[in-house]
């Protein structure tokens, strides 16, 4: 559970600005490209950004920002030319780059909330790809309240001594039409990696006895393959939720959607020339799931292997293609999310480049 910690905000005295260049525009639909993005600004900032975060405000709500060292600078106040620094200690990660999901179970015997997350660091065998020499080793399961005794208590998933689970994020994937009462969904995705066979996907699900793998992939097929998952929606227009994901990032960079069939998770589309991760870095998954294209179905927003340009790909039909990019420049991306950034409940899409360029498209 998230710690309580002391928290303030404000602007940097005059000796510690940012030094914010204004450099804000509003640029076009993109319409020429197909795209449907509304409008869009950009401005650059000094310092060397790192990701985005999410960070509390005491009695507001929780704002985007991006993260310079131990600076945190508020995204929609960049854009409006304000420079607002937030306390680093009170900025986390997106819920969908957390080592952990939190759910309510209502199918338990006795209803309960619970926490499933990595855990258990150990030096296995891995590729390295986060620049650290350790890997997860164990998925655990816990119940965060109620005091009756239920049968899915600190239950553990622990890997063999040749498997790890080369992964920093629990990817909660819902259920369609799930009550509100029961919000585990199906269950919960990760990348499980073995020393010979490489990478593969692994979707656990809740049982009788605990966690259980629920559908796997096939594995890559040769040590340090790797591969790395930017989200779970309906990206094909049929209703239901395909995994989307980049095979081999820092190589071929095969993007690829995968259904759930039964036990086993299968490709349906792959086409190539995107990543999602830097060798050495812990942020995965850079890039965002949402309507680009104004058709109503979830396209797949992402840097191209180059990270110069910021693509827009469809899904629909179950066909992936190229739909057009939104940017491109001569500073790599560094980081891609879909927030609500001006308040209006819905998802605009914000990235920032090596230079402190923060670009924006407000749906």
């Amino acid at each position: 559970m998230r710690r309580r910690r002391e928290r303030w905000l404000g602007v940097w005295p005059d000796g510690l600005v940012f030094g914010l260049v204004l450099a804000v525009c509003a640029w076009p639909a993109s319409a020429e490209n197909g795209l449907d993005v509304g409008s869009a600004r950009s401005v650059r900032i000094e310092g060397k950004p790192e990701r985005f975060v999410v960070c509390d405000q005491a009695g507001r709500a929780p704002v985007v920002s991006v993260m310079l060292g131990r600076r945190a600078v508020a995204v929609a106040h960049a854009l409006g030319g304000e420079t607002m620094a937030l306390d680093p200690g009170a900025c986390e990660p997106p819920v969908s780059a957390r080592p952990s999901v939190q759910c309510s179970v209502k199918r338990a015997p006795q209803p309960m909330h619970v926490d499933v997350r990595l855990a258990d660091r150990a030096r296995r065998a891995g590729s390295g790809i986060f620049g650290e020499r350790w890997e997860y080793r164990s998925l655990r399961l816990r119940q965060l309240s109620g005091d009756n005794v239920v049968t899915w208590v600190d239950h553990e998933v622990e890997l063999p001594l040749d498997e790890v689970f080369e992964d920093r994020i629990v990817r909660h994937i819902d259920e369609p039409g799930a009550p509100s009462a029961d919000s585990c969904g199906i269950g919960f995705l990760v990348i499980r990696s073995h020393v010979r066979q490489g990478a593969a996907l692994t979707l656990y699900a809740l049982s009788a006895s605990g966690l259980e793998a629920r559908a796997v992939s096939e594995p890559l097929g040769m040590r340090e393959r790797w591969r790395d998952v930017i989200g779970v929606a309906d990206v094909v227009g049929d209703g239901r939720r395909r995994i989307v994901e980049v095979a081999e990032p820092h190589g071929a960079g095969r993007l690829q959607i995968d259904d759930i069939r039964g036990a086993r998770i299968e490709p349906e589309s792959t086409l190539d020339g995107y990543t999602t991760h830097r060798l050495g870095n812990s942020r995965q998954g850079i890039g965002a799931l949402l309507d680009v294209t104004g058709d109503g179905v979830a396209d797949i927003v992402v840097p191209t292997s180059d990270w110069k340009c910021l693509a827009v790909v469809t899904a629909r039909g179950g066909v992936l293609r190229e739909a057009g990019r939104l940017s491109c420049g001569t500073a790599p991306i560094v980081d891609v999310l879909a927030a609500d950034l001006n308040g209006d409940e819905r998802d605009d899409l914000v990235a920032v480049r090596a230079d402190g360029t923060i670009e924006a498209w407000f749906r």
